[in-house]
């Protein structure tokens, strides 16, 4: 007991032989410290505008909602913390996965802004009382973007969004049922996996709607009657599978004239072709529009060998109904690893694109070129388009005369990664009318345009050879513009280029 004791001692008096230096220095320490923070006050971080200090934290919380990191600028300085504390929008985002007190704080600190409410599956907050917190301040609501896995959360959900703008809902198990009726103020709405319920109230405001069904998309009813009560509509996604057949849908739609999408700017529709040619049946798109489809090839046996392009669109008569498919002055033509058409209309700025699922590609790579002819044929591009465009593979060898035969009005080529050779072979051919007449495949055209295609001295005489052979048959001269990519010519050949002027010359003089 003793030795503890006088090891007690002996350890004070060291504490105490370390500290008597030190105390005659605590006030020039204390007085540094205090030059510090008068420095601090009038350093570059305490010069920063609190306008511009503010929209720099607002960036941040941002980049970093979800995690809440960005918090941690509280715990830099008494500035920052008061910048923080003091700038509302920066609270705005709540969420069921935080604590109460954070949620209390956040809702006091948004001041009056407008909130966006952020609910997960696994929050810390379950979602009765988290609601019940909200109530008091459902007219600020906003946004909501909910993960959810029943219908009655759904159902406690839209008790306090009477002025929420942008909803955004993902079904976790069953597809819920999205009551449009509820949601007559929102401008945006994202659905993922959830059914939409028959609507007959007005949504004035819907601008953007967003359908992401994998396990299938709603009725093409259902559909109607939200679209027909939307008429800003301005963007329209539908992607999934079809439920049941589409012809079947569009035989119970009222007998009524199509529903016109005057405000319509964009459009994505991936699904089958049946239901893509449905939709067309049912609504009519502008000219303006542009529109994307992914089509998937059908699955059924019988129905195997038909062409998913020609599918994708209704009948004939109703081709109208496909924004500018019918004005289209230009043509894309992908025949690449998903092979598809893209129609544009410089006049209107419109575009239809129209695609096919590889994978499900129902026909052999040969006949991809045919399928796509077939489209051409239906549709009677072939007399209005000036402007073709190819993109394929270099190596895979296609007969491209029929295409080219369709297409007799274009003056512009833009070859873009494709076979050249293949090209240049269906330029060269000549059709025999009759003992009198030779005629060329695209007589009018005017302009070559080459990008990633690997040019050599083979190339060039191919396309020397090719135009000599349209300049003699044609009653006038040529003269094509050749513009190619510059990244694709070798800079150790800077006669690259004055050759092919110099054999294009030759060729159309």
């Amino acid at each position: 007991m003793g030795n503890d004791v006088s090891l007690l001692a002996n350890e004070d008096e060291d504490e105490a032989n370390f500290i008597v230096p030190v105390l005659p220095k605590l006030p020039i320490s204390f007085q540094d410290v205090d030059s510090l923070h008068a420095s601090n006050a009038n350093g570059p971080i305490a010069r920063i505008p609190v306008e511009i200090l503010a929209k720099i934290f607002h960036i941040l919380c941002k980049d970093l909602s979800g995690e809440r990191r960005w918090t941690y600028i509280l715990e830099v300085c008494t500035y920052w913390r008061a910048v923080a504390l003091a700038t509302a929008r920066l609270w705005t985002r709540i969420s069921n996965d935080e604590s109460h007190t954070r949620l209390k704080r956040s809702l006091l600190l948004s001041q009056q802004c407008p909130l966006h409410v952020v609910i997960t599956p696994d929050g810390n907050i379950t979602l009765g009382p988290f609601i019940k917190a909200l109530l008091p301040y459902a007219h600020r609501i906003e946004t909501v973007s909910a993960a959810l896995f029943l219908s009655a959360a759904l159902s406690k959900l839209i008790t306090m969004l009477p002025n929420v703008r942008v909803v955004s809902i993902e079904s976790k198990s069953t597809q819920l049922v999205f009551p449009f009726v509820h949601f007559t103020e929102a401008a945006v709405v994202q659905l993922r996996d959830t059914d939409v319920a028959f609507n007959s109230k007005n949504l004035k405001m819907l601008t953007t709607l967003s359908i992401v069904n994998p396990s299938g998309l709603p009725t093409l009813l259902n559909i109607l009657s939200v679209i027909r009560e939307a008429p800003a509509l301005e963007s329209l996604v539908l992607t999934g599978p079809m439920r049941g057949h589409a012809e079947g849908s569009v035989n119970v739609l009222p007998r009524t004239q199509p529903v016109r999408m005057c405000n319509l700017r964009s459009g994505i529709l991936c699904t089958q072709a049946a239901f893509t040619s449905a939709f067309f049946t049912v609504f009519v798109v502008p000219a303006s529009a542009r529109i994307g489809i992914q089509v998937q090839a059908p699955k059924d046996r019988d129905e195997a060998g038909r062409n998913p392009f020609i599918r994708a669109f209704p009948d004939k008569s109703l081709l109208k109904n496909v924004g500018c498919l019918l004005h289209a002055d230009r043509l894309l033509v992908d025949i690449k690893c998903e092979p598809g058409i893209t129609c544009r209309d410089t006049k209107s700025g419109g575009a239809v694109g129209v695609y096919v699922v590889a994978n499900d590609y129902p026909t052999a790579w040969k006949n991809v070129v045919n399928d796509i002819l077939q489209a051409v044929e239906l549709s009677e591009l072939g007399q209005h388009i000036t402007t073709l465009g190819l993109r394929g593979d270099k190596e895979r060898a296609l007969d491209l005369t029929s295409l080219f035969r369709a297409l007799p009005n274009v003056h512009t080529l833009k070859i873009d990664a494709g076979n050249i050779d293949n090209v240049l072979t269906a330029l060269s051919s000549i059709e025999l009318f009759s003992e009198q007449e030779n005629w060329l495949l695209c007589p009018n055209l005017r302009e070559l345009e080459l990008r990633d295609v690997d040019m050599d001295d083979e190339v060039i005489t191919k396309i020397s050879e090719c135009f000599q052979i349209r300049s003699g048959l044609c009653g006038y001269d040529l003269g094509p513009a050749l513009l190619y990519d510059p990244a694709r010519v070798e800079v150790a050949r800077p006669e690259f280029m004055g050759s092919v002027m110099n054999l294009l010359l030759k060729a159309t003089r």
